[in-house]
C-alpha cells in the first residue's frame, strides 16, 4: 500500500521552483553582475545649474552617428570638467509621432538592451538618467522612433575622487514624504513655491537632494521646473500632457539654504498637485570625510524583468531586486501592462513599506518608466506594486557602503489532507508569489493512503470539537510530515532567518507539531479547515484565518479553541473573513499570504 509520498520544493529569489510549476528565475545571470562591477572608479557628485545641452528641434548641441542616435559631447563644455566620469541628465521627448523608447549609454560602447524613457504617440514626457561618459566625454541617446524630438538637460556630474572624501557622497534617507499639496492646496498656473527640508530629512550642509516628484490633477498640459532658487532656468523636470494624468519624475536638485534649511524652488506652468518623496541627499564640504556613498558608474544592465518568467507582480505584491553591492543603486524602473491605475514603491528588502511612491500609472495597459535611487538592505531591495504589473529594472551604478543589515525570510508551507489524499496545488501558487518577492520557501507535499480517495468525510459535519478522532492513515501522514519539517525549520532558525509557518487544515497541525520546543519562529498561520490536534506549543503568535462559511471551523469554534491551541489568548489572533463563498480556502490563503508579504 502506498502510504505516503512527499516532495519538497525549496524556492528563493535566486532559484527556481520545480519545473512543473512553470516559474523561472527573474534575476539576470552572473555575467551581467560582473559587467556591472567591472568599472572600479569611484566618483563624487557635483551639482550643475540646470542647463540645456541638446535640442533636436533647434538642431543644437549634438551630432548624429546614425539616423536613430544623437551624440552629445559633455566634458569640457559649459563649465563641465573634462575628467567627469558620469553625468545626470534629464531626457525629454516632445510630441512624438508614434510610441517608442530612448536608451542613453556611453559613447563608443555597444548599445545595451535597456531603456531610460518610454513614450506614447503625441506625448511630451521626461525622465532622469545617470549615464557613464564614454569616448570623448560623450553619451549617445538612441530613439526607437526615427526623427523623435529629443531634449537633453544636465543637472550634475560625477567626478573621480580618491576615497575618503567629504563632499558629493550619497546619504540614504528612509522614504519620507516632504510635501503633499493635497493637504495645503494645489499649485496655481505659473506659481512658484519654496520647499524647505527639515534637518531630520536633509542636512543643512547638503549640496543636492534626491527626490521623486509626483504631479497629479493638473488643470491642463504643462511642465515643471525645479531648481535651487534665484532666477528660473530654461529647463524642465517633468511634463504633463492632459488634465487627468499622474506622472512621477525623479530628480537630483541642487539646494540652497533658506531659514537655515536646505531648500528648493518648484515652478508649475499649468498648475497641479505635487508630491515630493525624498530618498537621499549629497553631502557638502563641511561633512566629515568618508568612503561611503561614492558612486561607481557602470554601463547600464538589466537586473530585473518579470516578463522573462511570465509572472507579473500581483496587485499589492512585491518582487525582489538584486542590484549590486552597496547602500543604493541608480535604477530605471519600467511598468508594463499595469492591471489598473496605481503606483510602485521601492524599499530596502524586508523593511517597512513607506508612504511614498517611485512610479505612477495613470491607466491600465500602459508602459511608463521613471528613474529611482533604490536604497538597499543586505538582502537587496523590493518593488511593491499597488495594481499589479510587469516590472523591469535597469541599473547604471551603485553607491558604495555597507547596506543596512536585515534578516532573510523563510516561510514553510504545508497543505491539508484534502479528504482525498492531499493536494499542494494552491500552495504552489502562493509559494511562487512569495518567491517572486524574495522569500525562501519550503513547500511540503505529502500524501495519505489511497484508501481515502473514495471516502467523503462530510459525515463528520457538523463537528462540535477539533479533537475528534483522526483516521489512522491521515495521522501517520501527519506525523511523518511533521518529522520531515522539524529539522528544516531548525536549519532556517540556525541560519538566522526570520521564519514563518503557514499551513491549512492538517498542514497547520503538522507545522504546529514541527514547532514544538523550537525558539525563534515568527508566526504560525493556520488557514481554517480540519485543524487536527494542535498542541500548546507556545512561543510565536498564532494567526487563524477562517470564513464563517467553513463547516468545521466556525467563528465560535475558533474562538473557543484558540486558548487550547496556544499558550495564551494574547498569542492567538483570529482573522474572520466573513461570508466567503466556497471554495473560501483560496481566499483565506490570499489573505494570509498578503499578511506575510507586508508584515513578515
Amino acid at each position: 500500500m502506498n502510504r505516503r509520498g512527499r516532495v519538497w520544493s525549496v524556492v528563493s529569489g535566486l532559484s527556481m521552483l520545480a519545473a512543473s510549476t512553470a516559474v523561472t528565475s527573474i534575476v539576470t545571470a552572473q555575467p551581467s553582475l560582473a559587467a556591472a562591477a567591472a568599472v572600479p572608479i569611484t566618483t563624487a557628485f557635483t551639482p550643475v545649474s540646470p542647463l540645456r545641452l541638446a535640442d533636436t528641434r533647434s538642431g543644437t548641441g549634438y551630432g548624429r552617428p546614425d539616423a536613430s542616435t544623437i551624440r552629445v559631447v559633455i566634458n569640457g563644455r559649459d563649465g563641465v570638467p573634462r575628467h567627469a566620469a558620469a553625468v545626470a541628465v534629464t531626457l525629454t521627448v516632445v510630441d512624438s509621432s508614434t510610441s517608442g523608447y530612448l536608451t542613453a549609454y556611453p559613447n563608443g560602447s555597444n548599445r545595451p538592451d535597456v531603456s531610460n524613457l518610454n513614450f506614447e504617440r503625441g506625448s511630451t514626457i521626461a525622465n532622469t538618467a545617470v549615464v557613464q561618459l564614454g569616448t570623448n566625454g560623450a553619451i549617445n541617446v538612441f530613439s526607437s522612433v526615427a526623427g523623435a524630438k529629443i531634449v537633453v538637460d544636465i543637472s550634475g556630474v560625477f567626478l573621480p575622487v580618491a576615497a575618503p572624501t567629504a563632499s558629493g557622497r550619497y546619504v540614504a534617507v528612509p522614504g519620507v514624504r516632504a510635501l503633499d499639496t493635497r493637504n495645503e492646496g494645489a499649485f496655481g498656473a505659473g506659481e512658484t513655491r519654496v520647499v524647505r527640508f527639515p534637518a531630520t530629512i536633509v542636512a543643512p550642509g547638503a549640496t543636492a537632494v534626491v527626490a521623486n516628484f509626483t504631479y497629479l490633477d493638473p488643470t491642463g498640459p504643462g511642465y515643471f521646473t525645479i531648481w535651487p532658487g534665484g532666477p528660473r532656468p530654461n529647463a524642465s523636470n517633468g511634463n504633463l500632457d492632459a488634465h487627468d494624468q499622474t506622472r512621477a519624475h525623479l530628480a537630483i536638485i541642487p539646494v540652497s539654504v533658506v531659514d537655515a534649511m536646505a531648500s528648493i524652488s518648484i515652478f508649475s506652468s499649468a498648475g497641479a498637485h505635487v508630491l515630493v518623496d525624498v530618498t537621499g541627499y549629497f553631502t557638502g564640504a563641511d561633512t566629515p570625510a568618508d568612503d561611503d556613498g561614492l558612486f561607481v558608474p557602470s554601463a547600464p544592465w538589466r537586473a530585473l524583468d518579470t516578463r522573462v518568467a511570465g509572472q507579473p507582480v500581483s496587485a499589492e505584491g512585491s518582487v525582489r531586486l538584486f542590484a549590486g553591492t552597496g547602500i543604493a543603486a541608480w535604477t530605471n524602473v519600467t511598468s508594463v501592462d499595469a492591471a489598473a491605475p496605481g503606483f510602485v514603491t521601492t524599499r530596502p528588502a524586508f523593511s517597512p513599506l513607506p508612504n511614498t511612491s517611485a512610479l505612477n500609472t495613470s491607466a491600465a495597459g500602459k508602459v511608463i518608466a521613471n528613474a529611482a535611487v533604490i536604497n538597499l538592505s543586505s538582502e537587496g531591495a523590493q518593488l511593491y506594486s499597488s495594481a499589479g504589473e510587469h516590472l523591469i529594472a535597469d541599473v547604471s551604478g551603485v553607491f558604495t557602503g555597507t547596506a543596512t543589515p536585515t534578516m532573510c525570510r523563510v516561510v514553510f508551507l504545508a497543505h491539508g489532507g484534502g479528504y482525498t489524499g492531499g493536494s499542494s496545488s494552491d500552495m504552489i501558487t502562493w509559494a511562487a508569489r512569495l518567491a517572486l518577492a524574495g522569500w525562501q520557501v519550503v513547500n511540503a507535499d505529502y500524501r495519505v493512503s489511497s484508501q481515502y480517495s473514495e471516502k467523503v468525510w462530510g459525515s463528520w459535519y457538523p463537528r462540535t470539537s477539533v479533537y475528534q478522532p483522526i483516521p489512522t492513515e491521515m495521522k501517520q501522514a501527519h506525523d511523518l510530515a511533521s518529522a520531515d519539517l522539524k529539522p528544516q525549520v531548525r536549519s532556517a532558525l540556525a541560519r538566522g532567518c526570520i521564519t514563518h509557518l503557514l499551513g491549512y487544515s492538517s498542514g497547520g497541525s503538522a507545522l504546529s507539531d514541527a514547532a514544538q520546543n523550537l525558539n525563534g519562529i515568527a508566526t504560525l498561520q493556520v488557514v481554517a479547515g480540519a485543524i487536527l490536534d494542535l498542541e500548546d506549543v507556545g512561543g510565536p503568535t498564532m494567526h487563524v484565518w477562517h470564513s464563517q462559511n467553513d463547516p468545521i471551523i466556525t467563528d465560535q469554534a475558533a474562538t473557543e479553541s484558540c486558548p487550547r491551541w496556544w499558550a495564551a489568548d494574547s498569542l492567538c489572533t483570529l482573522h474572520d473573513l466573513g461570508q466567503q463563498p466556497s471554495p473560501h480556502l483560496s481566499v483565506e490563503l490570499v489573505e494570509a499570504t498578503d499578511w506575510l508579504l507586508l508584515n513578515g
